[in-house]
């Protein structure tokens, strides 16, 4: 029997987890992160990698971006690099009963 438990954010959002939730720290890092600011997928990356010790991939920072609904897109940025230019997405917190996304499960 798998066991739910609820977090609450400072915003009031609430979250139903599964009790063996592995990308919550993640998930809460984030979330504090984008208070001081928006930044963009890759600067997020970049941060948790020097925070974390085993570090984070690019496509599980993505997924838990897109899928969670404490976060939003705000916009896109061109980052270049060596070889060539691409699109980012900019991402912050949502507001509190504002969100399209907003949990009503």
């Amino acid at each position: 029997m798998t066991m739910i438990l609820s977090w609450k954010y400072a915003s009031g959002i609430k979250l139903k987890v599964n009790e063996m939730a592995k990308n919550l720290r993640v998930r809460s890092k984030i979330w504090n992160k984008l208070g001081e600011g928006n930044m963009n997928t890759c600067q997020i990356h970049d941060w948790l990698n020097e925070e974390t010790v085993r570090g984070i991939s690019m496509n599980k920072v993505v997924n838990i971006l897109a899928k969670g609904p404490e976060f939003e897109k705000v916009g896109q940025v061109k980052v270049r690099s060596v070889a060539n230019t691409y699109k980012v997405i900019v991402w912050s917190r949502t507001n509190a009963g504002h969100s399209d996304r907003d949990n009503t499960n």
